[in-house]
């Protein structure tokens, strides 16, 4: 897998050279597959999405019952600054993909435009 720049500005570049070590991590852990990456970001681009992430939104707060929870999230990154489009981009390209599928062995990821329960996540005491 080749690394391209825009992999190379988001992600620490020890990720990618560890692939081989972390899809052995991932295959060997138990009770079930995960891998812990420490330091998955570049740390300056790590800041820039703290300091973009959006504040609470009671309306990205509502539970199955229609009440503001405790939890607020929010689907639409690329409406929530430059780094997120640009963690965006990079998550919907092939190297990426290519990178996630060597370390956990799952062939051929899809991008969801829609981060059908992704994004970004927020959690309140209680």
């Amino acid at each position: 897998m080749k690394q391209t720049s825009h992999l190379s500005a988001v992600l620490n570049p020890t990720v990618v050279a560890a692939a081989s070590y972390l899809q052995k991590q991932f295959s060997e852990a138990r009770p079930f597959r995960h891998v812990v990456i420490e330091h998955f970001f570049e740390a300056s681009f790590c800041q820039r999405l703290c300091a973009e992430f959006p504040p609470f939104d009671t309306r990205a707060a509502l539970n199955e019952n229609g009440e503001i929870g405790g939890k607020a999230a929010q689907e639409k990154i690329q409406k929530l600054g430059a780094s997120f489009r640009q963690l965006d981009e990079v998550v919907q390209s092939q190297s990426f993909r290519e990178l996630i599928g060597e370390i956990t062995g799952i062939p051929d990821l899809q991008y969801d435009p829609h981060y059908f329960g992704g994004g970004t996540h927020e959690n309140r005491h209680g």
